[in-house]
């Protein structure tokens, strides 16, 4: 199924990180816009929606967003979200190693650690009450049953590094959280936007601790208490 469509406006403009629904069809940017050479891609059939063909080309070339419109008969969304997925797991963990290299070994460390620690503390909160409500009436939300599953998972990455199943940064932004209804319909959400963040985060911190995972198998993820 075509996940993703062009960036939703909203009171405060375009979203940065648009979570699939089914009123949505978006890639979130995360400021992916370096040049590669992975296109083009295959199309879907001509009475499918698939991104528009300009918008991912622009995109490889490194001159637009990872937000794609939708066409008909556009490019296969599984072939470019995986492309985008692989150039947000590389960017991350280059980012982190110039990081490194810049404030040293221990101090990066330290400062991994804690951004981890920062994350997990959210995760570790009670059920229903990981994140605030709709700020504003009628305000659509993500359904809090589904959140907090996906927090547990997170929460499992760090806390089980020999867990057989690990969480990938991929899977926590093509995840896709079912919609809920403003507190005046009485049923539990959580805001997108702080959601969304949240995620965002998740996703870098686990890119760049699995690179690191693979580059030197006996760093643990465990975050430092």
């Amino acid at each position: 199924m075509a996940e993703r469509a062009a960036a939703e406006q909203g009171a405060g403009g375009a979203r940065r990180f648009t979570r699939p629904s089914a009123r949505a069809f978006t890639r979130p940017s995360a400021g992916v816009q370096r040049s590669g050479a992975e296109a083009p891609f295959r199309s879907v059939p001509a009475d499918r929606p698939g991104y528009s063909p300009r918008d991912v080309v622009r995109y490889v070339a490194g001159e637009g967003p990872a937000c794609f419109a939708a066409v008909r008969g556009g490019y296969d969304p599984a072939e470019v979200d995986a492309l985008v997925d692989r150039r947000e797991d590389r960017l991350a963990l280059e980012d982190a190693r110039a990081r490194r290299e810049e404030i040293g070994p221990q101090t990066h460390d330290d400062e991994l650690a804690e951004d981890i620690g920062a994350l997990l503390s959210r995760a570790k909160r009670d059920r229903g009450s990981r994140f605030r409500p709709p700020s504003r009436r009628r305000a659509q939300g993500y359904q809090a049953e589904a959140v907090d599953r996906l927090c547990e998972e997170i929460l499992a990455f760090f806390e089980d590094p020999d867990a057989p199943e690990a969480l990938t940064a991929s899977e926590v932004r093509r995840r896709a959280l079912p919609q809920a209804e403003g507190r005046e319909a009485g049923l539990p959400g959580y805001e997108e936007c702080q959601v969304d963040a949240f995620l965002e985060d998740a996703a870098r911190l686990i890119a760049v601790t699995a690179g690191w995972d693979k580059e030197r198998p006996r760093r643990p993820r465990r975050a430092r208490g």
